[in-house]
Protein backbone atom coordinates (compact mmCIF):
# COMPACT_ATOMS: atom_id res chain seq x y z
CA UNK A 1 0.00 0.00 0.00
CA UNK A 2 1.24 3.47 -0.91
CA UNK A 3 1.71 5.62 2.21
CA UNK A 4 2.26 9.37 2.23
CA UNK A 5 5.38 10.68 3.98
CA UNK A 6 4.68 12.08 7.44
CA UNK A 7 6.12 15.45 6.39
CA UNK A 8 3.57 15.73 3.59
CA UNK A 9 0.73 14.73 5.92
CA UNK A 10 1.81 17.43 8.40
CA UNK A 11 1.92 20.02 5.60
CA UNK A 12 -1.61 19.09 4.42
CA UNK A 13 -2.99 19.37 7.95
CA UNK A 14 -1.28 22.75 8.42
CA UNK A 15 -2.75 24.15 5.18
CA UNK A 16 -6.26 22.82 5.86
CA UNK A 17 -6.46 23.30 9.61
CA UNK A 18 -9.39 25.73 9.24
CA UNK A 19 -11.20 23.57 6.67
CA UNK A 20 -12.63 20.83 8.87
CA UNK A 21 -14.94 19.47 6.17
CA UNK A 22 -12.04 18.75 3.81
CA UNK A 23 -9.96 17.28 6.63
CA UNK A 24 -12.81 14.95 7.54
CA UNK A 25 -13.09 13.86 3.91
CA UNK A 26 -9.35 13.19 3.69
CA UNK A 27 -9.50 11.25 6.94
CA UNK A 28 -12.32 9.10 5.59
CA UNK A 29 -10.41 8.42 2.37
CA UNK A 30 -7.30 7.50 4.35
CA UNK A 31 -9.26 5.09 6.55
CA UNK A 32 -10.97 3.59 3.52
CA UNK A 33 -7.63 2.85 1.92
CA UNK A 34 -6.29 1.27 5.11
CA UNK A 35 -7.19 -2.42 4.90
CA UNK A 36 -7.59 -2.85 8.66
CA UNK A 37 -10.45 -0.31 8.70
CA UNK A 38 -12.38 -1.63 5.72
CA UNK A 39 -14.08 -4.38 7.70
CA UNK A 40 -15.79 -1.75 9.85
CA UNK A 41 -16.53 0.80 7.13
CA UNK A 42 -18.27 -1.71 4.89
CA UNK A 43 -19.92 -3.88 7.54
CA UNK A 44 -23.39 -2.24 7.11
CA UNK A 45 -24.35 -1.12 3.61
CA UNK A 46 -27.57 0.78 2.91
CA UNK A 47 -28.72 0.80 -0.72
CA UNK A 48 -31.30 3.47 -1.32
CA UNK A 49 -33.70 3.77 -4.21
CA UNK A 50 -33.79 6.93 -6.34
CA UNK A 51 -35.41 9.90 -4.66
CA UNK A 52 -36.39 11.85 -7.77
CA UNK A 53 -38.96 10.72 -10.35
CA UNK A 54 -36.81 12.01 -13.20
CA UNK A 55 -33.96 9.69 -12.15
CA UNK A 56 -35.68 6.34 -11.63
CA UNK A 57 -32.67 4.06 -11.93
CA UNK A 58 -29.01 4.02 -10.99
CA UNK A 59 -27.83 5.71 -7.83
CA UNK A 60 -26.41 3.76 -4.93
CA UNK A 61 -27.25 0.36 -6.47
CA UNK A 62 -25.05 1.09 -9.47
CA UNK A 63 -22.35 2.57 -7.23
CA UNK A 64 -22.30 -0.59 -5.12
CA UNK A 65 -21.99 -2.79 -8.20
CA UNK A 66 -19.11 -0.69 -9.55
CA UNK A 67 -17.39 -0.77 -6.16
CA UNK A 68 -17.52 -4.57 -6.00
CA UNK A 69 -16.20 -4.84 -9.55
CA UNK A 70 -13.20 -2.66 -8.77
CA UNK A 71 -12.63 -4.04 -5.23
CA UNK A 72 -14.23 -7.50 -5.01
CA UNK A 73 -12.54 -8.23 -1.67
CA UNK A 74 -14.88 -5.72 0.03
CA UNK A 75 -17.82 -8.13 -0.31
CA UNK A 76 -16.45 -10.35 2.45
CA UNK A 77 -16.68 -7.45 4.95
CA UNK A 78 -20.43 -6.88 4.47
CA UNK A 79 -22.35 -8.20 7.48
CA UNK A 80 -25.61 -6.24 7.06
CA UNK A 81 -27.32 -5.26 3.79
CA UNK A 82 -30.30 -2.89 3.82
CA UNK A 83 -32.53 -1.96 0.89
CA UNK A 84 -34.09 1.38 1.73
CA UNK A 85 -36.76 3.02 -0.45
CA UNK A 86 -37.80 6.33 1.05
CA UNK A 87 -40.60 7.33 -1.29
CA UNK A 88 -44.11 6.09 -1.74
CA UNK A 89 -45.13 5.44 -5.31
CA UNK A 90 -45.02 8.50 -7.49
CA UNK A 91 -48.34 9.70 -8.82
CA UNK A 92 -47.40 10.29 -12.43
CA UNK A 93 -48.94 13.59 -13.50
CA UNK A 94 -46.29 15.06 -15.79
CA UNK A 95 -46.19 13.98 -19.47
CA UNK A 96 -42.39 14.31 -19.29
CA UNK A 97 -42.18 11.41 -16.85
CA UNK A 98 -42.27 7.93 -18.32
CA UNK A 99 -44.83 5.68 -16.64
CA UNK A 100 -42.19 2.97 -16.38
CA UNK A 101 -40.89 4.90 -13.36
CA UNK A 102 -43.76 3.40 -11.40
CA UNK A 103 -41.99 0.07 -11.71
CA UNK A 104 -39.19 1.62 -9.70
CA UNK A 105 -35.62 0.59 -9.37
CA UNK A 106 -35.47 -3.01 -8.15
CA UNK A 107 -37.12 -4.68 -11.15
CA UNK A 108 -35.27 -2.54 -13.70
CA UNK A 109 -31.91 -2.26 -11.97
CA UNK A 110 -30.59 -5.82 -11.58
CA UNK A 111 -27.41 -4.79 -9.77
CA UNK A 112 -28.67 -5.69 -6.29
CA UNK A 113 -29.78 -9.23 -7.11
CA UNK A 114 -26.43 -9.82 -8.83
CA UNK A 115 -24.39 -8.37 -5.94
CA UNK A 116 -26.06 -10.28 -3.11
CA UNK A 117 -24.49 -13.73 -3.79
CA UNK A 118 -21.05 -12.14 -3.30
CA UNK A 119 -21.84 -11.27 0.33
CA UNK A 120 -20.89 -14.70 1.63
CA UNK A 121 -20.52 -13.46 5.23
CA UNK A 122 -23.85 -11.60 5.30
CA UNK A 123 -25.63 -11.98 8.64
CA UNK A 124 -28.49 -9.44 8.44
CA UNK A 125 -30.84 -8.59 5.56
CA UNK A 126 -33.24 -5.62 5.85
CA UNK A 127 -35.93 -4.43 3.45
CA UNK A 128 -37.53 -1.06 4.19
CA UNK A 129 -39.98 -0.01 1.51
CA UNK A 130 -42.30 2.90 2.28
CA UNK A 131 -44.94 2.18 -0.30
CA UNK A 132 -48.57 3.11 -0.67
CA UNK A 133 -50.10 -0.02 0.79
CA UNK A 134 -53.63 1.02 -0.19
CA UNK A 135 -52.94 0.94 -3.92
CA UNK A 136 -52.24 -2.15 -6.03
CA UNK A 137 -48.55 -2.53 -6.74
CA UNK A 138 -47.13 -3.41 -10.16
CA UNK A 139 -46.21 -7.08 -10.39
CA UNK A 140 -42.74 -6.03 -11.52
CA UNK A 141 -42.08 -4.42 -8.14
CA UNK A 142 -43.11 -7.48 -6.16
CA UNK A 143 -41.04 -9.69 -8.45
CA UNK A 144 -38.03 -7.42 -8.01
CA UNK A 145 -38.27 -7.82 -4.24
CA UNK A 146 -38.57 -11.58 -4.55
CA UNK A 147 -35.54 -11.77 -6.84
CA UNK A 148 -33.45 -10.13 -4.13
CA UNK A 149 -34.91 -12.39 -1.46
CA UNK A 150 -34.18 -15.52 -3.48
CA UNK A 151 -30.55 -14.44 -3.76
CA UNK A 152 -30.33 -14.09 0.02
CA UNK A 153 -31.67 -17.56 0.81
CA UNK A 154 -28.51 -19.19 -0.53
CA UNK A 155 -26.29 -17.40 1.99
CA UNK A 156 -25.30 -19.61 4.94
CA UNK A 157 -24.87 -17.10 7.80
CA UNK A 158 -28.11 -15.06 7.77
CA UNK A 159 -29.41 -14.76 11.34
CA UNK A 160 -31.56 -11.58 11.11
CA UNK A 161 -34.19 -10.64 8.53
CA UNK A 162 -36.32 -7.48 8.63
CA UNK A 163 -39.09 -7.32 6.01
CA UNK A 164 -41.31 -4.27 5.65
CA UNK A 165 -42.94 -4.99 2.32
CA UNK A 166 -42.82 -8.35 0.58
CA UNK A 167 -45.55 -10.63 -0.80
CA UNK A 168 -44.15 -13.98 0.26
CA UNK A 169 -42.32 -15.34 3.31
CA UNK A 170 -41.40 -18.74 1.92
CA UNK A 171 -37.82 -17.74 1.11
CA UNK A 172 -36.93 -17.28 4.79
CA UNK A 173 -37.72 -20.94 5.51
CA UNK A 174 -34.44 -21.82 3.78
CA UNK A 175 -32.38 -19.64 6.15
CA UNK A 176 -31.42 -22.37 8.58
CA UNK A 177 -29.44 -20.07 10.90
CA UNK A 178 -32.18 -17.44 11.23
CA UNK A 179 -32.60 -16.34 14.87
CA UNK A 180 -34.26 -12.90 14.69
CA UNK A 181 -37.22 -11.96 12.48
CA UNK A 182 -39.01 -8.59 12.06
CA UNK A 183 -42.12 -8.55 9.86
CA UNK A 184 -44.12 -5.48 8.84
CA UNK A 185 -46.77 -5.12 6.13
CA UNK A 186 -46.57 -8.60 4.65
CA UNK A 187 -49.38 -9.50 2.26
CA UNK A 188 -51.05 -12.25 4.23
CA UNK A 189 -54.80 -12.23 4.65
CA UNK A 190 -55.68 -13.20 8.24
CA UNK A 191 -57.61 -16.45 8.55
CA UNK A 192 -59.41 -17.90 11.52
CA UNK A 193 -56.92 -20.30 13.07
CA UNK A 194 -57.57 -22.34 16.16
CA UNK A 195 -55.00 -22.61 18.91
CA UNK A 196 -52.50 -25.13 17.62
CA UNK A 197 -50.02 -27.47 19.19
CA UNK A 198 -46.31 -26.61 19.29
CA UNK A 199 -44.33 -26.88 16.07
CA UNK A 200 -44.35 -30.41 14.68
CA UNK A 201 -41.92 -29.85 11.81
CA UNK A 202 -39.17 -32.50 12.04
CA UNK A 203 -36.45 -29.90 11.31
CA UNK A 204 -37.64 -26.64 12.90
CA UNK A 205 -35.74 -23.36 12.90
CA UNK A 206 -35.78 -22.02 16.45
CA UNK A 207 -36.29 -18.24 16.63
CA UNK A 208 -34.92 -16.24 19.55
CA UNK A 209 -36.72 -12.95 18.86
CA UNK A 210 -39.76 -11.99 16.81
CA UNK A 211 -41.27 -8.59 15.94
CA UNK A 212 -44.70 -8.31 14.29
CA UNK A 213 -45.87 -4.88 13.16
CA UNK A 214 -49.12 -3.75 11.53
CA UNK A 215 -49.53 -0.26 10.08
CA UNK A 216 -52.58 -0.83 7.90
CA UNK A 217 -55.51 -3.15 7.36
CA UNK A 218 -53.15 -5.84 6.11
CA UNK A 219 -53.07 -8.67 8.60
CA UNK A 220 -50.12 -9.81 10.66
CA UNK A 221 -49.50 -13.46 9.70
CA UNK A 222 -50.07 -15.02 13.13
CA UNK A 223 -51.35 -18.18 11.50
CA UNK A 224 -47.99 -18.57 9.76
CA UNK A 225 -46.31 -19.13 13.14
CA UNK A 226 -49.23 -20.99 14.74
CA UNK A 227 -49.39 -23.60 12.00
CA UNK A 228 -47.76 -26.84 13.28
CA UNK A 229 -46.20 -27.42 9.86
CA UNK A 230 -44.41 -24.05 9.95
CA UNK A 231 -40.65 -24.33 9.63
CA UNK A 232 -40.17 -21.83 12.44
CA UNK A 233 -40.56 -22.71 16.10
CA UNK A 234 -41.30 -19.99 18.67
CA UNK A 235 -41.19 -22.32 21.67
CA UNK A 236 -37.67 -20.99 22.38
CA UNK A 237 -38.56 -17.32 21.86
CA UNK A 238 -36.91 -14.92 24.32
CA UNK A 239 -38.13 -11.57 22.94
CA UNK A 240 -41.50 -10.71 21.37
CA UNK A 241 -42.53 -7.25 20.10
CA UNK A 242 -45.99 -6.57 18.66
CA UNK A 243 -47.21 -3.25 17.25
CA UNK A 244 -50.96 -2.98 16.73
CA UNK A 245 -51.23 0.77 17.33
CA UNK A 246 -52.60 1.35 13.82
CA UNK A 247 -55.07 -1.54 13.85
CA UNK A 248 -58.55 -0.06 13.66
CA UNK A 249 -60.83 -2.24 11.54
CA UNK A 250 -63.52 -4.41 13.16
CA UNK A 251 -61.62 -7.54 12.16
CA UNK A 252 -58.72 -6.51 14.39
CA UNK A 253 -60.67 -7.80 17.38
CA UNK A 254 -59.36 -11.19 16.30
CA UNK A 255 -55.78 -10.17 17.17
CA UNK A 256 -56.34 -10.73 20.88
CA UNK A 257 -56.80 -14.50 20.55
CA UNK A 258 -53.83 -14.85 18.23
CA UNK A 259 -51.50 -12.92 20.55
CA UNK A 260 -52.65 -15.08 23.44
CA UNK A 261 -51.90 -18.19 21.37
CA UNK A 262 -48.40 -16.92 20.58
CA UNK A 263 -47.75 -16.29 24.28
CA UNK A 264 -48.93 -19.81 25.11
CA UNK A 265 -46.29 -21.32 22.81
CA UNK A 266 -43.39 -19.27 24.21
CA UNK A 267 -44.59 -18.91 27.82
CA UNK A 268 -41.75 -20.98 29.28
CA UNK A 269 -38.92 -19.04 27.60
CA UNK A 270 -40.10 -15.46 26.94
CA UNK A 271 -38.04 -12.86 28.84
CA UNK A 272 -38.91 -9.59 27.05
CA UNK A 273 -42.34 -8.43 25.83
CA UNK A 274 -43.08 -5.16 24.04
CA UNK A 275 -46.65 -4.14 23.13
CA UNK A 276 -48.19 -1.24 21.24
CA UNK A 277 -51.85 -2.24 21.55
CA UNK A 278 -55.03 -1.08 19.89
CA UNK A 279 -58.48 -0.61 21.38
CA UNK A 280 -59.89 -3.69 19.67
CA UNK A 281 -57.11 -5.89 20.99
CA UNK A 282 -57.88 -5.63 24.69
CA UNK A 283 -60.95 -3.50 25.38
CA UNK A 284 -64.54 -4.88 25.59
CA UNK A 285 -66.83 -3.74 22.79
CA UNK A 286 -70.59 -3.10 23.03
CA UNK A 287 -70.73 -4.45 26.57
CA UNK A 288 -69.03 -7.70 25.62
CA UNK A 289 -66.72 -8.97 28.34
CA UNK A 290 -63.21 -9.83 27.23
CA UNK A 291 -60.33 -11.05 29.36
CA UNK A 292 -57.07 -9.26 28.92
CA UNK A 293 -53.83 -11.07 28.17
CA UNK A 294 -52.66 -13.34 30.96
CA UNK A 295 -49.07 -12.36 31.74
CA UNK A 296 -49.00 -14.64 34.76
CA UNK A 297 -48.14 -17.59 32.53
CA UNK A 298 -44.91 -15.87 31.44
CA UNK A 299 -42.88 -17.18 34.35
CA UNK A 300 -39.52 -15.98 33.00
CA UNK A 301 -40.66 -12.49 31.93
CA UNK A 302 -38.24 -9.87 33.25
CA UNK A 303 -38.90 -6.83 31.01
CA UNK A 304 -42.19 -5.33 29.78
CA UNK A 305 -42.71 -2.20 27.69
CA UNK A 306 -46.10 -0.68 26.85
CA UNK A 307 -46.52 1.98 24.13
CA UNK A 308 -49.54 4.31 24.14
CA UNK A 309 -50.46 7.31 22.04
CA UNK A 310 -52.93 9.95 23.18
CA UNK A 311 -54.90 9.83 19.93
CA UNK A 312 -55.22 6.03 20.04
CA UNK A 313 -58.42 4.34 21.09
CA UNK A 314 -56.32 2.20 23.42
CA UNK A 315 -55.15 5.34 25.24
CA UNK A 316 -58.68 6.69 25.64
CA UNK A 317 -59.69 3.35 27.14
CA UNK A 318 -56.70 3.25 29.44
CA UNK A 319 -58.31 1.04 32.18
CA UNK A 320 -57.11 -2.10 30.42
CA UNK A 321 -53.52 -1.38 31.55
CA UNK A 322 -54.13 -1.95 35.30
CA UNK A 323 -56.02 -5.11 34.34
CA UNK A 324 -53.09 -6.24 32.23
CA UNK A 325 -50.64 -5.65 35.10
CA UNK A 326 -53.01 -7.36 37.50
CA UNK A 327 -52.86 -10.51 35.35
CA UNK A 328 -49.35 -11.21 36.64
CA UNK A 329 -50.95 -13.21 39.46
CA UNK A 330 -48.50 -14.50 42.10
CA UNK A 331 -45.10 -12.95 42.66
CA UNK A 332 -42.83 -13.35 39.63
CA UNK A 333 -39.26 -13.14 40.99
CA UNK A 334 -37.86 -12.68 37.48
CA UNK A 335 -39.84 -9.54 36.57
CA UNK A 336 -37.50 -6.58 37.05
CA UNK A 337 -38.30 -3.70 34.69
CA UNK A 338 -41.43 -1.96 33.40
CA UNK A 339 -41.40 0.81 30.78
CA UNK A 340 -44.52 2.83 29.93
CA UNK A 341 -44.10 5.08 26.90
CA UNK A 342 -46.81 7.66 26.14
CA UNK A 343 -47.05 10.12 23.26
CA UNK A 344 -49.21 13.06 24.37
CA UNK A 345 -50.16 16.41 22.88
CA UNK A 346 -49.92 19.67 24.84
CA UNK A 347 -52.66 22.09 23.77
CA UNK A 348 -54.04 25.25 25.38
CA UNK A 349 -51.76 24.78 28.40
CA UNK A 350 -53.45 21.48 29.21
CA UNK A 351 -52.04 17.99 29.17
CA UNK A 352 -54.45 15.09 29.50
CA UNK A 353 -53.24 12.87 32.33
CA UNK A 354 -56.09 10.99 33.98
CA UNK A 355 -55.23 10.89 37.68
CA UNK A 356 -57.75 8.15 38.51
CA UNK A 357 -56.34 5.82 35.89
CA UNK A 358 -52.76 6.46 36.97
CA UNK A 359 -53.82 5.83 40.55
CA UNK A 360 -55.03 2.37 39.49
CA UNK A 361 -51.72 1.69 37.74
CA UNK A 362 -49.61 2.76 40.73
CA UNK A 363 -51.85 0.90 43.18
CA UNK A 364 -51.13 -2.25 41.21
CA UNK A 365 -47.37 -1.62 41.11
CA UNK A 366 -47.29 -0.99 44.87
CA UNK A 367 -48.65 -4.48 45.46
CA UNK A 368 -46.32 -7.08 46.97
CA UNK A 369 -46.38 -9.01 43.70
CA UNK A 370 -44.09 -6.36 42.22
CA UNK A 371 -41.69 -6.14 45.13
CA UNK A 372 -38.93 -7.47 42.87
CA UNK A 373 -39.40 -4.61 40.38
CA UNK A 374 -36.03 -2.89 40.08
CA UNK A 375 -36.82 -0.19 37.51
CA UNK A 376 -39.90 1.76 36.43
CA UNK A 377 -39.53 4.17 33.52
CA UNK A 378 -42.23 6.53 32.25
CA UNK A 379 -41.42 8.20 28.93
CA UNK A 380 -43.60 11.16 27.92
CA UNK A 381 -43.13 12.03 24.24
CA UNK A 382 -44.81 15.44 24.09
CA UNK A 383 -45.89 17.34 20.98
CA UNK A 384 -45.61 20.98 22.07
CA UNK A 385 -47.92 23.63 20.65
CA UNK A 386 -46.78 26.12 23.26
CA UNK A 387 -43.15 27.03 23.77
CA UNK A 388 -41.17 24.09 25.18
CA UNK A 389 -40.27 26.08 28.33
CA UNK A 390 -43.91 26.80 29.17
CA UNK A 391 -44.95 23.28 28.28
CA UNK A 392 -42.34 21.73 30.52
CA UNK A 393 -43.72 23.57 33.56
CA UNK A 394 -47.22 22.33 32.78
CA UNK A 395 -45.99 18.76 32.47
CA UNK A 396 -44.07 18.93 35.74
CA UNK A 397 -47.19 20.21 37.52
CA UNK A 398 -49.21 17.36 36.06
CA UNK A 399 -46.63 14.77 37.06
CA UNK A 400 -46.47 16.10 40.60
CA UNK A 401 -50.20 15.47 40.86
CA UNK A 402 -49.85 11.83 39.85
CA UNK A 403 -50.85 9.53 42.66
CA UNK A 404 -48.22 7.10 43.85
CA UNK A 405 -45.08 8.62 42.37
CA UNK A 406 -43.79 9.67 45.78
CA UNK A 407 -44.58 6.30 47.32
CA UNK A 408 -42.83 4.52 44.48
CA UNK A 409 -39.75 6.68 45.01
CA UNK A 410 -39.66 5.53 48.62
CA UNK A 411 -39.48 1.88 47.62
CA UNK A 412 -36.05 0.47 48.28
CA UNK A 413 -33.98 -1.09 45.49
CA UNK A 414 -36.12 0.38 42.70
CA UNK A 415 -35.16 3.12 40.26
CA UNK A 416 -37.95 5.44 39.10
CA UNK A 417 -37.32 7.59 36.02
CA UNK A 418 -39.72 10.03 34.34
CA UNK A 419 -38.37 11.27 31.01
CA UNK A 420 -39.90 14.18 29.07
CA UNK A 421 -39.06 14.02 25.37
CA UNK A 422 -40.02 16.58 22.77
CA UNK A 423 -42.08 15.44 19.81
CA UNK A 424 -43.89 12.24 18.93
CA UNK A 425 -41.72 9.24 18.20
CA UNK A 426 -42.18 6.40 15.75
CA UNK A 427 -42.62 3.00 17.31
CA UNK A 428 -39.41 1.01 17.11
CA UNK A 429 -38.74 -2.07 19.22
CA UNK A 430 -35.98 -1.63 21.75
CA UNK A 431 -32.77 -3.58 21.26
CA UNK A 432 -33.97 -5.50 18.21
CA UNK A 433 -32.34 -7.74 17.29
CA UNK A 434 -30.97 -8.24 20.80
CA UNK A 435 -27.30 -7.45 21.30
CA UNK A 436 -26.75 -6.38 17.69
CA UNK A 437 -26.73 -2.55 17.65
CA UNK A 438 -24.99 -2.47 14.25
CA UNK A 439 -27.97 -4.17 12.61
CA UNK A 440 -30.59 -1.55 13.48
CA UNK A 441 -32.66 -0.52 10.43
CA UNK A 442 -32.06 3.02 9.20
CA UNK A 443 -34.27 5.32 11.33
CA UNK A 444 -34.33 8.27 8.94
CA UNK A 445 -34.01 9.14 5.28
CA UNK A 446 -30.43 8.86 4.09
CA UNK A 447 -28.93 9.79 0.75
CA UNK A 448 -26.26 7.42 -0.46
CA UNK A 449 -26.83 7.84 -4.16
Amino acid sequence: MLLLPQELISEIIFLLQDDKATLNSLSLVNRTIAHECQSHLFSHIVVRGPNKPMHPFGGSATALSNLLQSSPHLAKHVRCLELFDTKRYWKITSPRVDNSIVKRWLPEDKHIARCIPNFTNLEAFIIQFLMNIYEPQPKEVLQGLLDCCKSVRRLPHISFVCISFVPDLSFIEELLNLKHLWICEVFYEPTQTSHTSPNSNPNPIHLQSLCLEQKSSNGIPYHYFLDPSCRFSITTLRKLAINLAYASSPGDKWHYTQISNLLDLCADTLEELELAPSLLTFVPLNGEEKDTLNLGKLTRLRWLKIHLRENDSAYRNFPWLPTLLDSFGPINPNFQELVISLSVRLTANVINIDKALWKAVFDCLLDDRFEGLKALTINLNVQFQETPAEGREIIIDALQALYGVGRLRDRENMDLAINILKGATEWRPDNFPPNHPDWQPTPAIVDLG
